[in-house]
């Protein structure tokens, strides 16, 4: 792990979040080098007015405490584009919330191990959230979005799907991990 790479030349420690903030000497590719599931506080993707992020995160499995966010840093400008893809394996802690309000989509690549927890996808309205890899495990997977979130891997949830409002898509055909009541596009 170099501290170098980070702002202030402080490395973060087990338990902080990691903030990936839009600015003028931002890297936009980064490599997890701390050792395979070092556990986090939460993934924060957060960007100015008028902002395209394009991040792309790769390197070792973590775990997260508190979820995901792509959020606007002013909290007022909704309309910054983009695409966040996380390439690592994540692993769930505990209850958590995994957020897109911008205009950028948000792609998880990696996968993510629910291990006994509920993870509650928020997508605001004409926003899009993917997990391009399976989501696993015991669970429970909740969609409360306005927007759209799509499931194009075959998962293997044992634990329940439920869609509180929003459009769910799916790419796996029926049965793929969803104990069976899955259809293509399900819309609450």
């Amino acid at each position: 792990m170099n501290r170098t790479n980070w702002s202030g030349n402080n490395a973060p420690v087990q338990g902080d979040d990691l903030r990936f903030q839009n600015g003028l000497q931002t890297r936009l590719t980064n490599t997890n080098d701390f050792p395979a599931d070092t556990t986090f506080g939460a993934l924060r993707f957060d960007a100015p007015l008028n902002a395209t992020l394009n991040y792309t995160l790769t390197g070792n499995p973590l775990r997260l405490n508190d979820g995901v966010r792509l959020e606007p840093t002013s909290g007022i400008n909704l309309a910054i584009n983009g695409t966040i893809t996380i390439s690592n394996h994540l692993g769930l802690n505990q209850a958590q919330t995994f957020t897109n309000a911008l205009d950028g989509d948000l792609h998880f690549a990696g996968g993510v191990a629910l291990d006994g927890n509920t993870l509650s996808v928020g997508v605001r309205a004409n926003a899009d959230l993917f997990f391009d890899a399976p989501v696993t495990g015991h669970g429970r997977f909740d969609a409360n979005a306005g927007g759209r979130v799509s499931l194009t891997s075959s998962n293997e949830i044992t634990g329940a799907l439920d869609i509180s409002q929003g459009l769910v898509l799916g790419a796996a055909p029926p049965g793929a991990g969803l104990g069976g009541r899955w259809s293509s596009a399900y819309r609450h």
